[in-house]
């Protein structure tokens, strides 16, 4: 008993393997697109275009991951990288994968929003183009990799006018382009790759978090049907940063990430967790890899053969893509241009980075938006631009 009740509360205070969300900001700066996936799912895609518009600037996917949906990149100007790598001369593209954001999710994720948490934004939707999607109530993370990923690819190659463009993918978000290209070796739309504490191994051994969620499987899977992630949303806009949990460390180092930005990201970034997505992650915390839920395809099995340059990030302190997880996926990699890079005290930055930390910590914008930048300037021939300095995040 005393490990269902520890399983509940401690899904109740996160929203496992989560990965990413939007600010209310954003919506002025943004034009939305809709496509639709070859199995009728809608995705809403937010475009922030540089200023002018530039025709020929590159494009930038940022895609979000598990529990979270395309808000998460920009939350505050503070931590927005849409924002900056907009005002950098990018044209940058913002998905909510499906079940997340204004993309289509089921009715009950809807409503469970609507009158739990009176969120009028993520409640919303797309209803029109999407008649088998809209009536599903369950998804995995393979319908992300399979679906979702060449949507989206298809839909910024055709509408941004270039043939190459560059994703980046903080957690689950980089996993599904990582198996999208696993099973193909590259893919001609892709200049470039950049993996935000991106976990596709789970090396041991095991944090107590992810052993606890592995081991209370049943009560995990439970909670999540009942309550999913609008409890915590709740006890996040509320508490901020100050809500104490067991299993926050899975998700940032509470003294890098401001109470303003996560009440933000609990209050308009957070999503429902489908069973079948839960499934497939807890699958890969207990076999150490990732792969299909059938157990069928291992999306590990052909990293060595992907050619695609891509940049690795992880954080020090990051409990589920650990520092080893994320070396393995760098040293497995088989493009020759590739780069790792580790933020934490120990390399001389300002704190040690959790797994959010790397898009929304409280010096993220000064000490790893800068080095995403360098990387996509390098590649895209862009000459360096001087963007405006903001002061330090509040405490």
């Amino acid at each position: 008993m005393r490990r269902f009740i520890f399983a509940v509360l401690a899904w109740c205070g996160s929203g496992l393997l989560g990965c990413s969300g939007q600010g209310a900001g954003g919506f002025s700066a943004a034009k939305e697109y809709v496509t639709v996936t070859s199995d009728g799912w809608a995705l809403s895609v937010l475009r922030y275009r540089p200023a002018g518009p530039d025709d020929s600037a590159p494009a930038v996917v940022l895609c979000h991951g598990l529990g979270y949906n395309g808000r998460f990149w920009d939350l505050a100007t503070e931590v927005s990288l849409a924002r900056y790598l907009s005002d950098a001369g990018y044209d940058v593209w913002v998905p909510s994968l499906r079940g997340a954001g204004w993309s289509t999710k089921p009715p009950l994720s809807r409503l469970r929003q609507l009158f739990l948490r009176g969120d009028l934004l993520t409640a919303g939707g797309v209803f029109s183009s999407a008649g088998r999607g809209v009536l599903k109530i369950n998804w995995t993370v393979d319908d992300h990799v399979r679906h979702d990923v060449p949507a989206i690819l298809e839909l910024v190659r055709k509408e941004s006018g270039r043939e190459k463009l560059y994703w980046i993918g903080h957690s689950m978000g980089g996993m599904i382009l990582a198996g999208h290209l696993a099973g193909r070796g590259g893919d001609d739309r892709l200049a470039g790759f950049v993996a935000l504490g991106v976990p596709v191994f789970v090396i041991p051994p095991r944090s107590a978090p992810l052993e606890q969620i592995a081991s209370a499987r049943g009560a995990v899977e439970i909670s999540n049907i009942v309550v999913s992630t609008n409890l915590p949303s709740i006890l996040g806009q509320i508490a901020g940063a100050r809500l104490a949990t067991p299993i926050d460390v899975l998700f940032y180092n509470r003294a890098n990430v401001t109470d303003d930005v996560i009440r933000r990201l609990s209050a308009w970034g957070t999503e429902d967790i489908s069973p079948g997505q839960l499934a497939q992650l807890i699958d890969m915390v207990r076999d150490g890899n990732f792969h299909s839920i059938d157990g069928k395809t291992d999306y590990t099995a052909g990293l060595e053969k992907i050619g695609v340059p891509a940049l690795f990030v992880a954080g020090t302190v990051d409990n589920l893509a650990t520092v080893a997880a994320v070396k393995q996926l760098y040293a497995r990699w088989g493009a020759a241009e590739k780069q790792f890079a580790l933020f934490g005290a120990v390399n001389g930055h300002r704190g040690d980075y959790g797994h959010d930390d790397l898009v929304i910590g409280r010096h993220a914008r000064s000490e790893v938006f800068p080095l995403i930048r360098r990387w996509l300037d390098q590649r895209s021939g862009k000459p360096l631009l001087r963007l405006k300095l903001l002061p330090p995040a509040k405490k």
